[in-house]
């Protein structure tokens, strides 16, 4: 009798054995070709890949952007600021002031004295005369000390001492203090009507005050 074959347990075994062997075999002999191949061609497969590799790229960096919310935007943006600035400017305006203005009898053996104090320097300017065709006056400016030696007959020191004249004129300067002014006719035996004008001068000081408006820039780096 013939047996079949296909029936025979231990023959369909070995065949699976074969068939699997020959599997192997071709799959080992498909990478191995495909590896010769890529090493003949690697530059063709680098493009390749390096284009692959950009076109993915692209790809996440869109999905990326349309995900950004606005809300999740930096920008920058300029702030402006403004600052107020204070300056005093002190300037000196020019002002005047009578100290004596009047027509006045000296008798004879007498003198006329007229206080006045100067709180800064001054400019004191003025003129005298005597109405009498032979008459002589004496116009003497003091302070507290020259003034107290005068009246005591002692010997003082003055600031303007004009001497014995019918006319003269006044153009001192005095620092800040307590003064007189003096007309006298002590060395006279008649009476002297004497035009007197005297005005003292100074710089007064003003103080103005300017504010100047500035800005400044301000750049700011926000997020979100």
């Amino acid at each position: 009798m013939f047996s079949d074959s296909r029936n025979d347990p231990v023959e369909d075994k070995h065949r699976g054995r074969v068939r699997h062997s020959s599997k192997k075999a071709y799959q080992a002999s498909f990478w191995r070709r495909a590896d010769e191949w890529v090493v003949k061609n690697w530059k063709k497969v680098s493009v390749v890949l390096i284009i692959i590799i950009n076109l993915l790229g692209g790809i996440v960096y869109t999905i990326k952007s349309q995900n950004i919310r606005p809300s999740e935007e930096c920008y920058y943006q300029t702030f402006t600021k403004y600052s107020t600035t204070t300056t005093s400017i002190i300037s000196y305006q020019q002002t005047q002031s009578h100290i004596l203005r009047e027509r006045m009898v000296v008798p004879p053996g007498y003198y006329i004295y007229h206080p006045f104090k100067a709180i800064r320097e001054i400019s004191l300017k003025g003129y005298f005369t005597s109405e009498d065709r032979d008459g002589e006056i004496v116009l003497i400016i003091l302070d507290d000390l020259g003034f107290a030696n005068f009246i005591n007959r002692k010997a003082f020191a003055s600031y303007y001492d004009s001497g014995r004249v019918a006319r003269g004129e006044l153009n001192i300067i005095l620092p800040a203090g307590e003064y007189y002014l003096v007309i006298s006719n002590l060395f006279s035996e008649s009476r002297k009507i004497v035009n007197l004008e005297v005005i003292a001068e100074w710089l007064e000081p003003t103080t103005q005050t300017l504010e100047y408006l500035g800005t400044y820039s301000q750049v700011t780096y926000i997020c979100g």
